[in-house]
């Protein structure tokens, strides 16, 4: 299990900047206490539009438990949110404030994210490379963005949110990271392009759980049942297993091999959907 935290402060989150450290620190003494069946992990999620962003994914990322940074941009007008007056209007009412208050918070994150939003992220990046990690653009839509993305060191594309930046990211080999909820809903729930218009291009490498945390393996047998997608059910169950592992540099696990960690689900269907009836971690059965 990768758990996401969110670093740095957003329009409705100011609060994260305190909530980061007593998170990480939940984790890792659920982790030394043996509280957690599955083995736990940490993604650092950084907002590029907080200043104070670096320094918080700083104070981290020497943890052993840290494995995985993104850099996110959740400035609207691009990337996942291309209608700002929609943002405006959802964002107002998120915060229960008037229109008036949301748009002084939208020009105050306007401004601030012209003014520090790309060296934040060359910071956040450039740390995350210190200590051998992966990092992960997000929301990717344009092909510019996979291009500045790869010019940075960035190695997987996560949820582009266009076909043209999905096939970007194909040519210019980062890997390609799709959320597995918008499978099983029939599209996106932002109005961006549907997982399966990337699937049935082979623009896709890794499935996420995006919230949803058993939508992986339910997103896999529906995949290989649809008739309209040339993807077999071992290279489908590979889209939550290997490719995801290596893409994250876990090169322990991931497939059935001499010398792997011995990481097992069974799987029952019935009725056509999805029941875990047993697990192995590292070889022992935990469920």
């Amino acid at each position: 299990v990768f758990d996401s935290l969110c670093v740095g402060a957003s329009v409705q989150h100011p609060e994260r900047r305190e909530m980061l450290a007593p998170l990480v620190d939940a984790i890792e003494r659920g982790v030394a206490e043996h509280r957690f069946r599955a083995e736990h992990l940490i993604h650092l999620r950084c907002e590029i539009t907080d200043p104070q962003t670096p320094a918080l994914a700083h104070a981290h990322l020497d943890r052993a438990t840290v494995r995985l940074v993104s850099v996110m941009d959740h400035t609207p007008g691009d990337r996942q949110s291309p209608d700002v007056e929609r943002w405006l209007r959802a964002t107002s009412k998120a915060m229960q404030v008037s229109l008036e208050e949301g748009r002084a918070a939208l020009e105050e994150l306007l401004e601030r994210s012209a003014r520090v939003g790309a060296g934040v992220e060359a910071e956040v990046i450039g740390l995350a490379q210190q200590h051998g990690l992966p990092v992960m653009s997000h929301d990717d839509r344009t092909e510019a963005h996979v291009d500045a993305a790869c010019a940075a060191g960035v190695r997987v594309s996560e949820f582009p949110t266009t076909l043209a930046a999905a096939r970007r990211a194909r040519t210019t080999g980062l890997g390609i990271v799709a959320g597995a909820p918008n499978i099983l809903r029939g599209g996106s729930q932002s109005g961006n392009v549907a997982v399966r218009e990337l699937l049935a291009e082979g623009l896709v490498d890794a499935l996420a759980s995006d919230y949803v945390p058993r939508s992986p393996l339910e997103a896999a047998f529906a995949i290989a049942d649809d008739p309209s997608l040339p993807i077999t059910l071992p290279q489908a169950i590979a889209m939550v297993t290997a490719t995801p592992a290596r893409l994250a540099g876990l090169a322990d696990r991931g497939s059935l091999a001499l010398g792997q960690r011995g990481d097992l689900v069974r799987v029952r269907r019935m009725s056509g959907r999805c029941h875990v009836v047993a697990v192995w971690r590292a070889g022992r059965r935990v469920f």
